[in-house]
């Protein structure tokens, strides 16, 4: 904000993904569970939350939120991964289109 005075768009694409490794869901242990939910579902909120008042600020803006097909198709002994983003696809799936109206 400060050098460029303003956002116009914010593009979601982080995620916890690559360190994880493949096993049954009862073996996920819960501070891996967690970890992956809060990058890529709290990560993702937080984020939108902190550009929305700017955007609103200057009526203008537009988000994206990147996800993944996992969740259409499943992914075994990847339940964490696939639940984070079958939040994003269900949760947050158009931000800019539910802020049109204040943006």
């Amino acid at each position: 904000i400060a050098r460029f005075g303003r956002i116009d768009a914010l593009v979601n694409n982080a995620a916890k993904f690559t360190e994880l490794t493949y096993k049954p869901f009862d073996q996920i242990p819960q501070d891996e569970w967690d970890a992956v939910l809060r990058v890529n579902v709290t990560g993702t909120f937080q984020v939108i939350r902190a550009v929305v008042p700017h955007m609103r600020k200057h009526r203008w803006g537009r988000i994206v939120n990147v996800s993944s097909g996992t969740y259409r198709m499943g992914r075994p002994l990847f339940l964490h991964y696939v639940s984070s983003k079958a939040s994003i696809c269900a949760a947050l799936p158009d931000p800019s289109g539910a802020l049109k109206r204040t943006l």
